[in-house]
């Protein structure tokens, strides 16, 4: 029986040798190619390759038989690793370091490069066909003060950031729900230094204090937002983008802040400084904004900030501020536990004085006490009802007798009497 046409046999040999090498082509290439650098921290991380590093990589790629990658430690790296894997059907034919061979190729511990410098590494991946890689591993100088990326989460920039521009100003608009401004940054090279310092700020908009009422009344306008909260910075490592770190400063309605950003270089030997300039808008006036809303009067443990229409929070433990968060009128009302007494001296918060060491378990007693005795007087009633209800139950019998015998006495004395 016959399938298809018929053709020679080296016909069908030729076929079957171009399908098998299609096959085999398409099976040769690394399936792991990972590079490591160890902090300062003694922890490893795994970095970034660009291209980005794909386990199967597309067909028109492995036609061309070549893959270029690069890689950046940062400057206090100063070991790396580096592992390969094939796959299953192929194997590693050479695998060289700075035209070396490695006599290891499938994991490549402690490695240095010098800071400024750079190693290459060939590798190719051999069965049928012959597919080369080439790795090169570049340590950052120390001296970089570049920001890859800037960005405002809170806000918006009103001009872009480039990062080859090396912009030291730009504008920010602040969101008027965010109390938080969030600034997130790329750094170039892990080992640089970010702080992130608010160095001034102004109120603006419809009602903003005179020059000299802030100066002889400073903590009047300081908003309780700005008072109260902390610059927060913290940083992590992106698989992809590397060191991210984001800044959390507080910034209230009707405010105009400075924000400087130091940039220090991994070396210490250069910095440079970005200035932020961010506006936050409000509620109009007569109105208060408070959990996100404008409303008309400020609820309890709060007091009203007319100079920037907001419901600023009041001290510790206060209950009434009328004057501002450093001066208590009234602190919250006490506890079974714990009585308040404002704080002195006076910077408009309550202390909390507990009432004993063991005062709760004294008013445990106390509490269970009273159940007790509500319990106690609840079950005599009922037993006293018991007791009633059962003598009622033996004088009932004995008055209906009285009833029954009282017509037969009267019947027997009307007949003797003649």
């Amino acid at each position: 029986m016959l399938w298809g046409p018929r053709l020679p046999c080296h016909w069908w040999r030729g076929l079957l040798v171009l399908v098998v090498g299609v096959r085999g082509t398409m099976e040769v290439y690394l399936t792991k190619l990972e590079v490591r650098g160890l902090l300062p921290t003694h922890r490893w991380e795994v970095l970034t390759l660009t291209p980005t590093f794909t386990a199967h990589p597309n067909v028109s790629s492995l036609e061309e038989g070549r893959f270029n990658y690069v890689c950046y430690l940062d400057y206090k790296m100063e070991e790396f690793s580096l592992s390969a894997v094939a796959s299953a059907d192929a194997k590693i034919s050479t695998f060289k370091q700075d035209g070396i061979d490695v006599p290891n190729a499938e994991s490549l511990e402690a490695m240095s490069v010098e800071p400024g410098s750079q190693s290459v590494f060939s590798i190719s991946v051999q069965r049928a066909k012959r597919v080369k890689y080439t790795l090169v591993v570049r340590r950052h100088a120390g001296e970089s003060l570049e920001i890859h990326d800037l960005l405002v989460l809170s806000g918006k920039l009103l001009e872009p950031y480039h990062a080859g521009e090396m912009q030291a100003h730009l504008s920010v608009v602040q969101h008027m729900h965010e109390d938080f401004m969030d600034i997130e940054y790329i750094k170039a090279d892990g080992g640089q230094n970010v702080t992130c310092t608010p160095v001034q700020a102004i109120t603006v908009g419809p009602n903003p204090p005179h020059q000299s009422e802030v100066f002889h009344h400073k903590h009047r306008y300081i908003p309780a937002l700005e008072a109260f909260e902390r610059v927060r910075q913290h940083e992590h490592y992106h698989p992809t983008r590397g060191v991210v770190g984001v800044c959390r400063i507080p910034i209230d309605t009707w405010r105009q802040m400075q924000v400087v950003i130091l940039v220090t270089s991994s070396d210490g030997t250069h910095s440079r400084r970005v200035h932020l300039t961010a506006t936050r808008a409000g509620c109009h006036s007569g109105t208060f904004f408070h959990a996100g809303e404008c409303i008309t009067y400020c609820p309890n443990f709060h007091y009203s900030q007319r100079y920037n229409w907001r419901c600023g929070q009041c001290n510790l433990h206060c209950e009434f501020c009328s004057k501002g968060w450093f001066h208590c009128d009234h602190c919250q009302r006490d506890t079974p536990v714990e009585i308040y007494e404002r704080s002195d001296p006076q910077d408009g918060s309550c202390v909390a004085h507990r009432v004993h060491q063991y005062k709760v378990y004294y008013t445990l007693t106390i509490y269970l006490g009273y159940g007790c005795a509500i319990l106690a007087s609840l079950y005599t009633c009922l037993f006293l009802g018991w007791v009633v209800a059962k003598i009622c139950d033996v004088d009932h019998p004995r008055k209906q007798l009285r009833e029954r015998s009282r017509p037969l006495a009267e019947t027997s004395s009307s007949e003797e009497d003649p």
